[in-house]
């Protein structure tokens, strides 16, 4: 009987023994995964800010605003003001089409850090550049993107961009202070201006009108928007919206939709409404 209690009390011991070390791996490998994903993040964060010296010329640089204090509103304010758009930013299309043709337009905020190429989907229902970079590869910040039912030549159409808010965890890139410089009022009337730059040397400029919190089920992101639908959309952005800056955008316009996530996991989506004062050519 004694002998039988020890084998079991040396059984058990080993078998716990066991079980802390097999515990033991899983945490080290799992450390070890989460080290390596955020390790190839952030080198990812840095290769989407490369795209841009590698693609764009800026002739008036300016330091990017920062996201905190006065300080940053002043440096977007100047960096607006002083800005030409014909002369003052251009970018290598040769190069870009050549890494992807499914680049279809450069969206460049001067005084900030929104200079990024925008991709566009080649099918309905799709979202490839959602966790798929420029270069194609598998990569959880994906792209800034436009769906494929998106006409970017149409003036009375809705130009829908997303792109993730990565939270900081991967550095400034894409929207991840879009909420931050466009959720107030106050705020905003800094960043005020966005560019939209294509292929074709047509230059859109756009100037903000409003922005509001929102869910994936907003009517929205229902498109396309037709010259019959315009108004109503416009109404209903309106209608929703947190501030609207000026008067509200014409049948014969066009309207940009910047669209994030506001929370991780969730369908809660925040968006800034931009309204199309005019188009001219490089």
């Amino acid at each position: 009987m004694g002998l039988n209690r020890k084998r079991g009390r040396y059984y058990l011991k080993k078998f716990l023994l066991g079980l802390i070390g097999l515990c033991a791996l899983v945490g080290v490998g799992t450390i070890g995964y989460a080290y390596k994903t955020y390790h190839d993040d952030t080198q990812a964060g840095k290769k989407i800010k490369n795209v841009a010296k590698k693609a764009t010329e800026v002739k008036k640089e300016s330091p990017a605003a920062t996201v905190d204090g006065d300080t940053d509103k002043k440096v977007a304010q100047e960096a607006q003001k002083n800005f030409t758009p014909e002369t003052d930013f251009t970018v290598d299309w040769a190069y870009l089409k050549s890494v992807n043709p499914d680049v279809v337009a450069w969206l460049y905020v001067p005084g900030t850090s929104m200079s990024y190429p925008i991709l566009q989907e080649s099918t309905v229902g799709r979202y490839y550049y959602l966790n798929h970079n420029l270069y194609g590869q598998y990569q959880v910040l994906g792209s800034l993107f436009m769906p494929a039912i998106v006409d970017t030549t149409s003036k009375n159409q809705q130009l829908t961009i997303f792109g993730h808010n990565s939270f900081g965890w991967y550095g400034d890139v894409y929207f991840t202070h879009l909420y931050h410089w466009y959720a107030n009022v106050s705020v905003a009337q800094y960043y005020k201006y966005a560019y939209v730059y294509y292929p074709d040397g047509r230059v859109e400029t756009y100037e903000n009108w409003s922005a509001a919190d929102t869910t994936t089920s907003d009517s929205v992101y229902e498109l396309p928007v037709s010259r019959e639908t315009f108004d109503s959309r416009v109404d209903h952005i309106a209608q929703t919206s947190r501030y609207v800056l000026s008067d509200k955008p014409t049948t014969d316009s066009k309207i940009m939709v910047l669209s994030t996530c506001e929370d991780v996991n969730s369908t809660e989506r925040f968006y800034a409404c931009f309204k199309l004062l005019h188009e001219t050519e490089q």
